[in-house]
């Protein structure tokens, strides 16, 4: 007798047991999952990347066969570029001045005297030539557009 009411108690504590760490289970508050799609990403190549340094690479020419190109971005927002037409005199044009980022943080600006204005895509170790509304040129020669940091 006493062996069956020890062998009840049991049972009945570990009824208890069960149901209150079950009714815990469902009074729990759960973890907030949801992303928010409206809360904008902060991180850009401005912001995110290590973008200063020397970036090289021969860019499509019209009327050579290639423009040797060599930009330097400085972290004081300057910038010197060197340009040699290939197939030409190989006189080395070169610029200074100083880069502005647009809004989006991942296109600069260059304003050349000379030249005009620029716009580059500025990626993980690479500046990517864009057109001259900045934005990126497509179609099968879009890879000859992009310097390479150095």
């Amino acid at each position: 007798m006493y062996k069956s009411l020890l062998l009840t108690a049991f049972a009945v504590l570990f009824m208890t047991n069960c149901n209150s760490t079950k009714e815990e289970s469902l009074t729990r508050p759960e973890a907030d999952t949801t992303v928010d799609e409206t809360a904008p990403d902060m991180h850009n190549a401005q912001n995110s990347l290590d973008y200063t340094g020397v970036y090289k690479g021969i860019l499509p020419c019209a009327d050579c066969e290639g423009i040797d190109t060599e930009i330097t971005l400085n972290p004081d927002e300057t910038y010197e570029t060197k340009y040699i037409y290939l197939g030409k005199d190989n006189k080395v044009f070169e610029d200074i001045g100083s880069y502005e980022w647009l809004e989006d943080g991942t296109r600069i600006i260059l304003e050349n005297v000379d030249s005009g204005t620029e716009y580059y895509f500025v990626a993980e170790n690479q500046l990517i030539k864009l057109d001259m509304q900045g934005n990126k040129i497509t179609g099968p020669n879009e890879k000859n557009y992009v310097l390479t940091k150095q």
